[in-house]
């Protein structure tokens, strides 16, 4: 077996890379009683916990070799951002009870770095005071830009409502705390397609002084990316707040309106804002397993996976937890 990365990233791993497997390794390991698939993931989660940055958050890249991070952008974006997320399911996945507090130090890690971004990358836009998730460049200086991918992080966020200890005062704060900074932010992901011209967002826009944000140079485009309803569904879950259905129902408007192709299929458009330039004739996978799918769940019976039962891992594939005696 010949293991590498690409000559570009120069013998670096990206962080979500190395840390976006553990849900479906513990999965596979209780499933098939091989506990080889859990300890593999766990040897690298470990790593990355003993080189944890103080503040919790991770930048971009990491030594696979030594497993120390290197000094690069941290985000919750590309390449980062499943990271973020899988600290939090890789503990919901393996049940309630003795398991899940077996693991409690992958939820420490979870905390540790949502209090990072709350602290050191959650800012406001003016004039209409908009949350939204900065970035950090190598240098430690801000970057005001949100990738749509981002968008997840308010579901990543409310989620913490399916396991909170309401027993626990600090961890009903948290609770409370992270739910407010999902709902907020959320509100600014649905601007990002409402003040559209299609009604869809673009990939990344920039936050500036006095005009909210604007779509980045080159990436006013969209490719129906999932991030946004997945959040949606995942609020409309834990609120019962009919506002996430009623959005939800907007962007699935804004995407038969303007992206269903004649004779079958969705495709991208290459620019939210000006609609006559047309398609970018591809149909992402994701858009089929991902964008659909949290769609359709936002109005199935919430029966249907619910979230105390099931992980969605990051490409929205369905994992159960344990069940009572498992």
């Amino acid at each position: 077996l010949r293991s590498y990365n690409p000559s570009f990233l120069r013998g670096k791993s990206c962080i979500a890379e190395v840390a976006t497997l553990q849900v479906e390794f513990l999965y596979l390991s209780r499933v098939t009683g091989d506990g080889r698939f859990a300890a593999a993931g766990d040897k690298v989660m470990r790593c990355v916990e003993a080189h944890l940055p103080a503040d919790g958050l991770m930048p971009m890249y990491i030594n696979p070799e030594t497993g120390e991070f290197e000094r690069s952008v941290v985000t919750l974006g590309a390449r980062s951002d499943s990271a973020y997320e899988y600290l939090l399911k890789q503990w919901l996945i393996v049940g309630d009870g003795a398991a899940r507090e077996e693991r409690r130090w992958v939820a420490n890690m979870y905390q540790r770095s949502v209090r990072g971004v709350l602290d050191k990358l959650v800012r406001t836009s003016s004039p209409s005071n908009l949350t939204y998730v900065c970035e950090r460049g190598p240098n430690g200086a801000l970057q005001h830009k949100m990738d749509h991918l981002v968008c997840f992080v308010p579901g990543m966020l409310a989620l913490w409502q399916v396991v909170v200890d309401h027993g626990n005062a600090t961890d009903v704060a948290f609770a409370d705390e992270t739910l407010g900074v999902a709902e907020r932010l959320m509100h600014t992901c649905m601007e990002m397609y409402r003040r559209s011209a299609t009604g869809l967002a673009p990939e990344i826009v920039q936050f500036k002084a006095n005009h909210d944000f604007v779509p980045s140079t080159g990436a006013s485009h969209s490719l129906l990316r999932p991030e946004a309803v997945e959040s949606l569904f995942v609020l409309w879950r834990v609120t019962r707040n009919e506002t996430y259905r009623e959005w939800g129902w907007e962007i699935f408007t804004a995407i038969n309106r303007h992206a269903r192709v004649e004779g079958g299929g969705f495709s991208g458009l290459k620019d939210v804002n000006k609609a006559e330039k047309g398609l970018n004739d591809k149909m992402e996978s994701f858009f089929v397993s991902e964008t659909l799918k949290y769609l359709y769940l936002m109005w199935a019976d919430e029966r249907l996976l619910p979230l105390d039962r099931f992980v969605f891992n990051t490409e929205a594939h369905p994992l159960s937890m344990p069940g009572p005696a498992g």
